[in-house]
């Protein structure tokens, strides 16, 4: 299964805006239907300090005594609270979330643990945020922080309950479901899905701002994809007559920019079905590869057909149900008309491709 589309990431976000509720119901699922989970979970956790006891069961939105309600809970065989989870992906720390929560774990020397579970871009600033809630409480403190695998870990004092070996921990989604993983194959396809809901929120990251992000560098280097965007379809596509405009435009998008356009022959007897030229933020994140693709719309079989068996003539990624993106190279260190005049050559080649098939379409 490929984590990056899972049929519970594509249901989630459609049927409930509650999807740190639903990812905690997933793992909970799957620590009621693994012991063999529910003991790498409570291994990992011990591994942090005091040895805990098994955890028996787990249950979640579990409303307590002061109000407040508990992601997930973790019992003992004896009904006694030994882990409580608290879900994050990008909900706000609530006030007192930490240092009132800590004290509904089971206050004995058998030691108990509040883990909370967020995207590995908010584990620094989450983490600040938890340790100053136990600045502010007058009967708890935290002690030093001490990384323990893919934990970060402190433990609690509580004037008032001494014998109570509390920890506070944090850990990312990908760190506890690749720890988990592994140890029943028989929930692998579970954790996959669930992985797969914590990648597509965290896609939705703000990472926290840092001064470079405001290199007047950044936008400079926007605005030239966006001229490379038009240069390509007017300065050669339509000045050199194998590709139309006609009755389409220029059109931003929330992650960038694009011109649609259609090929055609020299004559213009011929034209395929309407596609982009992209200059597209999110493909690039995701990708890694480059800013610029060509996207051609899903149910364009014949095109797409002849695309893919170019491969690899035409480097492109395909994603079942959605478009079929053709990414486009940029080449570095050389002037921008060279750079240019390659993508030109890059996009023809998709033209080329895909007109021969058009026309044998036509003559079969």
């Amino acid at each position: 299964m490929d984590d990056d589309h899972s049929l519970l990431a594509h249901l989630v976000s459609k049927l409930t805006p509650q999807v740190e509720d639903a990812a905690t119901d997933a793992l909970a699922y799957i620590l009621n239907q693994s012991e063999l989970c529910r003991a790498a979970l409570g291994s990992l956790v011990s591994e942090s300090g005091h040895q805990m006891r098994s955890m028996h069961r787990a249950s979640t939105q579990v409303t307590v005594f002061d109000g407040g309600r508990l992601d997930l809970v973790g019992y003992d065989a004896d009904g006694a609270i030994r882990l409580i989870i608290e879900s994050k992906f990008w909900a706000a720390l609530l006030s007192g979330q930490a240092s009132g929560y800590v004290k509904h774990l089971a206050a004995d020397k058998a030691g108990a643990t509040l883990l909370f579970v967020a995207p590995e871009v908010r584990r620094e600033t989450l983490w600040a945020k938890i340790r100053g809630q136990f600045d502010d409480a007058p009967d708890l403190s935290l002690g030093s922080d001490r990384a323990v695998g893919p934990l970060k870990v402190a433990d609690v004092s509580d004037s008032q309950r001494t014998d109570a070996q509390w920890r506070v921990a944090l850990t990312s989604w990908y760190a506890l479901l690749n720890h988990l993983e592994p140890v029943d194959l028989s929930m692998t396809s579970n954790i996959r899905q669930l992985r797969s809901l914590a990648n597509a929120e965290d896609d939705k990251a703000i990472a926290p701002l840092h001064a470079e992000d405001f290199n007047p560098a950044i936008p400079r280097r926007h605005l030239d994809f966006c001229r490379i965007v038009d240069d390509v379809v007017d300065a050669h596509g339509r000045r050199q007559g194998w590709m139309t405009t006609e009755g389409l435009r220029a059109t931003p998008q929330y992650d960038g920019y694009l011109r649609f356009f259609r090929f055609c022959t020299s004559d213009g007897s011929l034209r395929s079905s309407d596609l982009a030229l992209y200059f597209s933020c999110h493909q690039w994140a995701k990708t890694s590869t480059t800013p610029l693709w060509l996207r051609v719309w899903r149910n364009r079989d014949k095109e797409i057909d002849a695309i893919r068996s170019a491969e690899p003539e035409v480097e492109h990624s395909w994603t079942p149900g959605d478009h079929l993106w053709i990414a486009l190279r940029l080449l570095t260190g050389i002037e921008y008309a060279d750079v240019l005049e390659d993508v030109v050559e890059q996009v023809e080649r998709v033209r080329d491709i895909i007109i021969q098939a058009l026309e044998s379409g036509e003559t079969s």
